[in-house]
């Protein structure tokens, strides 16, 4: 007789499913694990509509609104382009999802008339 046949018609000692438990809902802000989430501003007044975020060397940003919150895959290259601003500007990372490794929160990069890279995007 097989062993599964020996415990058939017996009780076992253990729950077979675990208890239930409530599953909090997804909130917008929670992101998986190909994707992260990256929020980034700048230290000028107002708008900057003439400086661009370029992903992966396409225009998907402007300053218009600050801060400007991007949802990022893993390996996507940022960059800032600021060449029509005749001033430095110091760009900072305010805040990033938990899952993302690069860039930093706090990693301040600065532009003066250039394209700033911030890098590829690396996820935990």
């Amino acid at each position: 007789m097989s062993w599964s046949e020996r415990l058939e018609g017996q009780q076992l000692p253990a729950p077979v499913t675990a208890p239930q438990t409530e599953i909090p809902p997804a909130s917008k802000e929670q992101v998986s694990s190909p994707e992260a989430l990256l929020v980034i501003s700048h230290d000028q007044e107002g708008a900057l509509n003439e400086v661009e975020i370029l992903v992966n060397g396409k225009t998907r940003y402007t300053f218009s609104r600050t801060p400007i919150k991007m949802r990022l895959k893993a390996g996507d290259s940022v960059e800032i382009d600021a060449r029509r601003c005749n001033y430095p500007i110091d760009f900072t990372i305010v805040s990033s999802s938990a899952n993302l490794a690069f860039p930093a929160q706090g990693d301040v990069f600065t532009a003066n008339q250039s394209i700033v890279m911030i890098g590829k995007i690396i996820v935990k």
